[in-house]
């Protein structure tokens, strides 16, 4: 009931901007089509989406949605808070109620919503300070959420949840040897201190989390924006407790140790639906254990908001538009490949079309697509899954990834027979695509006529926009990509570091591109088998641009940096590149008491009391 009252509040609230900002000229006819579709499918607000993707100014977007709401606007991204006020709602209700206390005059109290036209909240604020009429402001989402994280930073639930485990065990040993009964209850110690992980990780935006046994000591990492940082650990005590609970939530065997597992599960994170990816290997140390963590609705991207340079996006749609033949999404694990197909996915949809999809796992939903799972327990493999899939009549068919022989000929056989096929496979490049279907032992004529175009992709970390400031190209750097043929922007950019991006210069990433689409040249060539080198040249003869120089024209529109862009995509031929573009990577500030060093990591405590103070004091420098 609460779910169809939400939808219908929104569905309410989208409707009445859509007809504000067509009338007012604030945006196209298509545009908003697109933003319309992309709320009903995230279930965010349409101003929400439309500031998100930079389809509209977020103050004119949320302005307009507090007309309507007929509450005033605050841009939390730039407020300053009052801790007095903060203090008056705790942390847990805070979350839950997606609510920020702003200030307070007399006996009113200002407070920042997400969803003003929610009576329930609003009541149950005025119920939880009953000395106090509560007035409500619109706040976008999230600017709320990153607040609460600024100011709460979990505190008083580490504080209560530290205290439970100290009560439990004595430092150094556990007390009781943990049962599976136990580690299934959410409410047990360990399991919310699992929680709690998971938790900080998918605010601070973190893709991975990592969690490695040590001689002596647990590490524990979080991915943020293609980097891992270390997080002060638990006591290495701890550590079966965790693996074991990471297991049971996961539908892994808890006993077995020896050997490698995979598992999946589902968890909601501040109203967002987090999949998640687990994997568990076997050590010297013991078993580690790596979390990859998808937010289902950063994954809701539009094609055109992918990143993919505006002179391409004729020849991808001409490719989505394709009767018949295999298209291919290449990059390393990490690269954005799901989001890519997605996007692609998305634009191919429509009520004639019958589309099918093979997924490991399946990251997001998507309306009018049969979705199918991938479980090699009980026999259903990519393989399988595409033999079936071909006997039900599909007109679009995506297979989540090529891992082998029979799903490679498969696929070939699938865009020969008049099916438009969408996959992945793991190259360097997008000619290294073609190479590795014919390692597959797929005969080159095969791949020449089935293949239609590969697009090779890499993420890069984007500049911080509040702390970005110009970067003069060093002259060495520049005469030496000048001589390799690679055409450098006049000015460049870097992020100075700042509170916003916690002092690393960047914040969020988008991807560089490389798409090859197959001509008949190329073509030729192909049934040939000429070496990738050869494949390359003739790809650039068609008009192919390189993820090198797609990433440096997103240096000149101050979008990411020289550095990253020499990480990620360097040219061959110039060696050392990325070593000659400053300024050099910045780790998280922190202060001389609450930084953690290499040397010091490794000399890390065991005693509860030890992580408790370590723990508090990352936590206080988050804020």
């Amino acid at each position: 009931m609460n779910n169809e009252l939400a939808n219908q509040r929104l569905s309410q609230a989208n409707e009445e901007m859509a007809k504000r900002l067509l009338a007012k000229g604030l945006i196209n006819e298509e545009t908003l089509k697109k933003a319309v579709a992309l709320s009903k499918a995230t279930g965010e607000v349409l101003a929400e989406v439309l500031a998100n993707l930079d389809m509209l100014p977020k103050r004119t977007a949320y302005e307009e949605l507090a007309r309507i709401y007929g509450v005033p606007f605050v841009d939390l991204e730039t407020y300053t808070f009052n801790p007095s006020a903060a203090s008056l709602i705790d942390e847990k209700l805070a979350r839950e109620l997606e609510v920020f206390p702003l200030f307070s005059i007399g006996d009113t109290l200002t407070v920042a919503l997400a969803d003003p036209s929610n009576i329930t909240i609003i009541d149950r604020v005025t119920a939880a300070l009953p000395n106090f009429t509560v007035e409500p402001c619109l706040a976008a989402r999230k600017d709320l959420h990153e607040l609460i994280n600024r100011v709460y930073s979990g505190h008083a639930e580490f504080k209560e949840l530290l205290d439970q485990i100290g009560d439990e065990s004595v430092p150094g040993m556990p007390a009781v040897k943990s049962q599976e009964s136990a580690l299934q209850s959410s409410k047990s110690p360990v399991s919310r201190l699992v929680d709690m992980i998971i938790s900080h990780a998918v605010r601070d935006r973190a893709s991975d989390i990592h969690i490695n046994p040590g001689e002596g000591q647990l590490k524990v990492r979080f991915r943020i924006d293609g980097v891992l940082y270390d997080i002060p650990p638990p006591p290495k005590y701890l550590h079966p407790f965790i693996v074991s609970r990471i297991k049971v939530i996961s539908n892994m065997d808890i006993a077995e140790s020896r050997l490698p597992q995979d598992g999946h599960f589902q968890i909601t994170i501040d109203g967002r639906n987090i999949e998640t990816r687990v994997s568990t290997m076997p050590t010297t140390n013991g078993e580690s254990a790596v979390i990859r963590l998808f937010d289902t609705r950063t994954m809701a991207i539009p094609l055109e908001n992918m990143g993919i340079p505006e002179h391409l996006l004729p020849q991808a749609e001409s490719l989505i538009r394709r009767p018949h033949g295999m298209i291919v999404v290449t990059g390393p694990t990490g690269a954005g490949k799901s989001t890519t197909l997605y996007a692609m996915l998305s634009r191919a949809k429509s009520p004639e079309r019958n589309i099918i999809t093979i997924e490991d796992p399946v990251e997001r939903r998507i309306e009018m697509v049969s979705q199918i799972q991938v479980n090699e327990k009980a026999g259903l493999t990519f393989a399988s899954a595409l033999r079936s899939i071909l006997r039900h009549d599909p007109d679009v068919i995506m297979i989540g990834e090529i891992r082998d022989q029979e799903t490679a000929q498969l696929a070939v056989r699938a865009a020969l027979t008049g099916h438009l096929v969408f996959s992945t496979v793991h190259t360097n490049d997008a000619p290294g695509v073609i190479t590795r279907l014919v390692n597959m032992n797929i005969e080159p004529f095969l791949v020449a006529s089935s293949l239609a175009g590969a697009i090779a992709q890499r993420l890069v970390r984007r500049i911080c926009e509040e702390c970005k400031e110009p970067f003069a190209i060093p002259d060495g750097l520049r005469q030496r990509l000048t001589a390799a043929g690679a055409a450098l922007p006049e000015h460049a950019w870097y992020g100075k570091g700042c509170k916003h991006c916690r002092e690393t210069g960047y914040r969020g990433r988008i991807a560089v591109f490389e798409m090859m689409v197959i001509t008949p040249e190329l073509a030729d060539l192909i049934v040939v088998n000429v070496p990738t080198a050869t494949l390359r040249a003739q790809a650039r003869r068609d008009g192919m641009t390189s993820m090198l120089e797609d990433g440096l024209e997103k240096v000149g529109r101050g979008i990411t940096t020289m550095e990253e862009v020499l990480r990620t995509a360097a040219l061959e031929n110039v060696a050392d590149m990325a070593t000659m573009a400053p300024p050099p990577e910045k780790a998280p500030a922190a202060s001389e008491e609450t930084k953690i060093s290499a040397e010091s990591v490794e000399k890390i405590s065991l005693d509860l009391e030890d992580y408790r103070e370590k723990m508090t004091n990352w936590l206080a420098h988050k804020t």
